[in-house]
């Protein structure tokens, strides 16, 4: 993990990447992360690494798909801050995704 300081350029790196992206980019991802939280064939610590995989290959924007990318270097608790702001950036004021959060919170 990346210390406190690290985690808030991050976040501001990947609100910036997040400039670019289209709001039907972050309207894929929760379908995605609740097609890999049900999926039983996978271990839990592995479903944010086939998450992030799955929506990179769904994702039009670069940016997306580096915000995508970010997200592996921060904790659980930045991750769903920095996909939540990312998602305001893109427009979806209230995005939410249980799914992500339950995915996100099991990651190493």
């Amino acid at each position: 993990m990346i210390g406190t300081r690290s985690a808030a350029v991050v976040a501001a790196i990947v609100a910036m990447a997040f400039l670019g992206c289209a709001g039907r980019d972050i309207d894929k991802l929760c379908p995605i992360a609740e097609a890999v939280k049900n999926d039983e064939s996978l271990p839990p610590e592995l479903k944010h690494a086939v998450f992030v995989r799955r929506g990179k290959s769904e994702v039009s924007s670069t940016a997306a798909k580096n915000v995508l990318d970010a997200l592996g270097a921060v904790s659980a608790t930045d991750r769903v801050k920095i996909m939540k702001q990312g998602a305001l950036e893109c427009g979806r004021e209230s995005w939410s995704c249980p799914a992500y959060e339950a995915i996100a919170a099991q990651a190493p």
